[in-house]
């Protein structure tokens, strides 16, 4: 009988331990942690595939969507709310508006080459959203395929004294199937001491079919120009259906004699 009142003692003991740990929450030996884990990031964020976005050559006659992969990188879901850029010319746009985590969406940028001035793309795309940093921004280059090209596309004079002479030579070429003629090259604003002429270059240089403009400009900034940066900026008035005006930059810095 005292043999089995002690093992009745044990058992009833071992019953107690196993109430009083799950009461108490400890876990039981062996038992599997079931709390969930805890998000890294408990966030929307938004990926760009870059921070500059190259269109590369745009066709100058038509409007031409660019399209690129952007990603949601956090654990909620990603909301746009607006897509914006710094030009009339260029449009953007992300769908869906609603990337779930890990999803994918795509940006859509277009282009309109009839309201860009020029040949080059520089542009910023802002997007609003409920990622982490709420506002991101992209920058969007590309060259517009040309109608014509303007040789050099940028001229430096370098260092110029004051009243002293220099001269400088652009060449207008053909470039696409569109003939485009140089109507009139002109100075804009007051350039005192500065001469400017033009003419087509002889037949045995260019054909009548694809004429060749030369320009040529001397510049004598007078003795009374302050020193530092000397810009000059001409006007060339052409036939093309997209650019009928250009503007070029001349730029020199005049030095103290």
């Amino acid at each position: 009988m005292r043999r089995y009142a002690w093992l009745a003692l044990v058992v009833a003991l071992i019953a107690t331990a196993k109430i009083m740990f799950s009461g108490t929450g400890l876990p039981q030996p062996g038992a599997r942690d079931q709390t969930p884990p805890a998000k890294p990031n408990a966030d929307a964020r938004l990926v760009l595939p870059a921070k500059q976005l190259d269109l590369g050559v745009i066709p100058h006659d038509a409007p031409t969507p660019k399209t690129f992969e952007v990603k949601n990188a956090g654990f909620d879901p990603l909301q746009i709310d607006d897509v914006k850029t710094n030009c009339g010319c260029t449009v953007a746009d992300i769908q869906p508006r609603t990337i779930p985590p890990g999803g994918t969406g795509t940006l859509t940028i277009t282009v309109d080459p009839a309201r860009l001035v020029g040949f080059d793309v520089d542009k910023t795309v802002n997007i609003v959203s409920n990622g982490a940093k709420r506002r991101d921004t992209v920058t969007v280059v590309g060259k517009i395929d040309p109608e014509f090209i303007v040789d050099p596309p940028l001229l430096d004079l370098g260092n110029i004294h004051r009243g002293a002479k220099k001269e400088a030579q652009i060449v207008m070429r053909q470039a696409g199937g569109e003939l485009v003629e140089l109507k009139n090259v002109k100075l804009i604003g007051e350039r005192p001491g500065s001469t400017l002429a033009w003419n087509k270059t002889p037949d045995d240089v260019s054909s009548s079919a694809r004429p060749q403009y030369v320009i040529k400009l001397t510049l004598t900034p007078p003795a009374n120009q302050p020193a530092g940066p000397y810009v000059v900026m001409l006007d060339l008035e052409t036939t093309c259906k997209r650019l009928h005006r250009l503007r070029y930059n001349i730029t020199a810095q005049i030095q103290l004699q």
